[in-house]
């Protein structure tokens, strides 16, 4: 039998057991359903809750400093906010790196650096509700706040599908 002796191994296992519950206990994430809604300061103070941007296409990508093709989506990223935001297509970032020094590090490396909010979620909480499983993760939301289209990790081959669901999003009624 195991003793756990350091009040650290005994921190890591509860966190470990909590995430695994509520991994476990996690409705399934389905695209045409509502996309859980969140609430994350984004790196200039301001509060950003998902349900207020209702009406909007949002684009959700969870991503990290540590993540190789994280650097490789981010500015395309960029390149769809530049095209897309006046039609009414909203980025967010959501950073889950422990550090924000490194999430800095990552962002100033960018030219153009991101316009879109950039938000950081330290605890990790969204990832289990949005049953991120890979890096990046990135998500579509229709005006109307439901889950379309979800994508795992990141190849330049994608980009076409990114903007014909975006295109697509973008020409819907809100319903």
């Amino acid at each position: 039998m195991m003793m756990i002796k350091r009040k650290e191994d005994m921190r890591f296992i509860i966190g470990v057991l909590l995430f695994l519950s509520l991994f476990l206990q996690a409705n399934p994430l389905e695209t045409g359903k509502a996309a859980p809604d969140f609430s994350l300061t984004d790196q200039t103070g301001k509060t950003i809750t998902l349900s207020q941007l209702k009406g909007k296409v949002v684009l959700i990508d969870f991503w990290a400093s540590w993540c190789g093709p994280c650097r490789k989506e981010m500015p395309f990223l960029v390149e769809l906010d530049q095209t897309y935001r006046e039609q009414g297509l909203v980025i967010l970032g959501v950073s889950i790196d422990d550090k924000e020094s490194n999430i800095e590090k990552f962002l100033s490396k960018l030219d153009p650096r991101p316009a879109f909010p950039i938000l950081h979620d330290k605890e990790k909480k969204l990832p289990p509700i949005y049953q991120v499983e890979a890096m990046p993760s990135t998500y579509l939301i229709d005006k109307a706040g439901r889950l379309r289209f979800r994508h795992k990790g990141f190849k330049d081959e994608y980009k076409p599908k990114f903007k014909e669901e975006i295109e697509l999003l973008l020409s819907e009624d809100v319903q």
